[in-house]
């Protein structure tokens, strides 16, 4: 959907876009974690693609598309220190009015991204080189380098290289020596000076042109940033306990409540329920609790677990989530003598 706000920093009216989770609606307590994407009204599509294709090994996502281009997304101050009054009208509404709406009107964990690509992935390392506080990671991709001033920026910078706790990515397609060159010095004196607790990821995309990376690197920007988001297998067959454990972590790691996705619980409590394993069986009903406990609504769901298991002519599975249900919900249809 597409809405404005009436900006100071303009005295005009701003468009920008934004896309909620699926489970926006019904899962009114949970907040969310925000991605800002430049060139939002371009850009905005292919990046709601790609985070619905990797849905299930990152976190869900509000995405917010950031409209604006041309002048607006050069740097505030130029090679020559020259004012570009648009870059820094454009910075103070994104900064200072656009950032500070999203939190006020929608479910914002405290973690955010800023993203952008080509001419907007330069804006991206330009607010990344002002303040890498601000946002909790930065993707830049086929960021436009044409001149010395982020290099000149990087050795003056020292904010860059105290313990800042950022994110840093970027990539690049086959683009010629004007873009390699200075992109290749950047990343020498990213990795030269960055300290210990700034992440920094790059990569080239050589089959790539500038106008297809955009789609490469945010696939790849997500999943490297949120690597360890997808439980390994070693702790999902530990059931509830490694769930828990894990999810845990990553609460503690991003800094925003990271709740066990019901699909999870299911996934793992189909295979253990239908397990001929006193202990699996056990496991899978400590599952079904867990779910019950945490959202009645996840009947729905177990009733679907169970119609599942019937289907695969495991009926002695579905049997046993019955049990399980029961043993919580005695007011479920399918419990005997209710």
């Amino acid at each position: 959907m597409i809405e404005s706000i009436n900006s100071t920093a303009f005295s005009s009216l701003r468009e920008f876009s934004v896309r909620l989770p699926e489970s926006y609606e019904a899962a009114r307590d949970k907040k969310y974690p925000v991605l800002y994407v430049l060139h939002g009204q371009w850009d905005l599509l292919p990046t709601v693609a790609v985070v619905d294709a990797i849905s299930n090994i990152i976190p869900e996502l509000i995405i917010v598309g950031v409209h604006g281009e041309g002048m607006e997304l050069r740097p505030a101050t130029g090679a020559n220190d020259s004012i570009n009054s648009r870059g820094m009208q454009f910075r103070s509404f994104v900064i200072d009015e656009l950032v500070p709406h999203v939190n006020q009107n929608y479910r914002v964990a405290d973690f955010s991204i800023l993203s952008g690509h080509s001419n907007s992935g330069r804006f991206v390392l330009n607010s990344f080189l002002d303040d890498p506080r601000v946002f909790d990671a930065y993707f830049a991709f086929s960021p436009s380098l044409d001149d010395e001033m982020f290099n000149r920026r990087v050795m003056q910078n020292e904010l860059l290289f105290t313990d800042n706790h950022s994110k840093l990515v970027m990539t690049l397609a086959d683009e010629g020596e004007h873009m390699q060159v200075p992109y290749r010095q950047l990343i020498a004196l990213f990795d030269e000076g960055r300290p210990a607790s700034t992440e920094f990821f790059h990569k080239e995309f050589p089959q790539q042109t500038h106008a297809s990376t955009q789609i490469v690197s945010m696939l790849y920007s997500l999943r490297t940033l949120f690597d360890d988001w997808q439980p390994p297998a070693a702790v999902q067959q530990e059931g509830l306990a490694g769930l828990q454990r894990h999810y845990s972590g990553l609460t503690e790691k991003y800094g925003f409540s990271v709740q066990i996705p019901l699909h999870y619980i299911l996934r793992i409590a189909y295979f253990y329920s239908a397990a001929d394993d006193a202990e699996k069986n056990q496991k899978a009903a400590e599952l079904v609790h867990f779910a019950l406990d945490r959202d009645s609504g996840s009947i729905e769901d177990l009733e679907e677990l169970i119609v599942a298991l019937t289907n695969q002519g495991q009926q002695q599975g579905a049997e046993r989530v019955i049990a399980a249900v029961c043993g919580k919900v005695r007011e479920f249809e399918r419990c005997a003598g209710k």
